[in-house]
């Protein structure tokens, strides 16, 4: 079965974020096989910019787990402080308008309280995807269970454009924080780190 991996880390203060972005990836990705499969995608927490995630898409847990550790794994312990934080996701929901191109990503891990997850479901598939599609540029919206903790959600929306983004973050977000908190739910929220300066460090190898 196909899962969704999240790699949570803390950038050490003062380090680049590019930096670190760049090698949590190669990182993580290490043994992945290349033919056919997208790179996975990265993300910095939006209101703790020195926390980064990357989420990718293996073909099973037991794939991504038993991945040989990559040499710079050292040189990412270095650059980030404390362990990593690890969630496993299955995807139960997904909408995409395929008329249209998303251009960027932004995510939502919403932890609801314990055994309020089957409630949380048709909240999280109607706050976050079908309220958004109606009126803003929301091109994807893919809603995935925890493996682990069935309270436990990701969500990933794709945007047409930063402004679609931007318009959903003054008016959108809130309802769903607002519906969240109706049900004692936290939420933590991210944007897809989209530098130059991060495309230039990969292209080098750094």
């Amino acid at each position: 079965m196909s899962v969704t991996i999240v790699v949570q880390r803390r950038a050490r203060p003062g380090e680049d974020t590019a930096r670190v972005a760049a090698t949590l990836r190669r990182v993580e990705e290490h043994g992945r096989p290349r033919q056919d499969r997208q790179p996975g995608r990265l993300f910095r927490r939006l209101d703790d910019p020195q926390v980064l995630w990357y989420v990718g898409q293996w073909d099973s847990r037991a794939a991504y787990t038993g991945r040989p550790r990559a040499p710079s794994a050292d040189a990412l312990d270095a650059l980030c402080v404390g362990e990593p934080v690890r969630y496993y996701f299955a995807q139960y929901w997904l909408s995409w308008n395929m008329s249209r191109r998303t251009i960027m990503w932004d995510g939502t891990l919403v932890q609801a309280p314990l055994g309020m997850g089957p409630s949380m479901q048709p909240v999280l598939r109607q706050e976050a995807g079908e309220k958004p599609k109606t009126s803003s540029g929301l091109v994807e919206c893919c809603l995935y269970q925890d493996l682990d903790d069935a309270d436990r959600f990701l969500i990933l929306r794709g945007w047409q454009s930063p402004t679609a983004w931007e318009t959903f973050e003054r008016e959108g977000r809130l309802a769903l924080d607002t519906a969240l908190r109706r049900f004692g739910a936290s939420a933590a929220h991210v944007v897809e780190l989209v530098l130059l300066e991060y495309d230039r460090l990969v292209t080098a190898g750094l």
